[in-house]
């Protein structure tokens, strides 16, 4: 398949590397330049999953039991971590490390 030319990734600066590939998409990995294009793609691989709440904190961790519900909450939190974590450049997981590691990112 022949790209055009306007949106070809070597004619923009866009290579496979900088890319974010999820199932139902792709968007640009985060960088200093890109945030609000990577959020608005991400929340909606976010909303995708039902994880987008979970990230606001919307949605609260349920209790242990019913076991399922909060088996349920728990895989879409991990999947959003992962995500976000996943489709950040370099500068941005070192932040988001420094943040999960002093709690300021909540629960995720």
């Amino acid at each position: 398949m022949m790209l055009n030319s306007s949106l070809s990734p070597n004619l923009v600066g866009i290579f496979p590397e900088n890319m974010y590939r999820y199932k139902y998409g792709q968007t640009h990995i985060l960088l200093p330049t890109n945030y609000h294009r990577w959020s608005q793609d991400l929340q909606a691989f976010l909303e995708i999953e039902r994880a987008f709440r979970i990230v606001t904190q919307e949605e609260e961790e349920p209790p242990a039991n019913p076991a399922s519900r909060y088996a349920s909450w728990e895989e879409c939190r991990v999947k959003a971590k992962v995500m976000i974590f996943t489709s950040c450049g370099p500068a941005s997981r070192q932040q988001i490390i420094l943040l999960w590691i002093r709690g300021i990112c909540g629960k995720l």
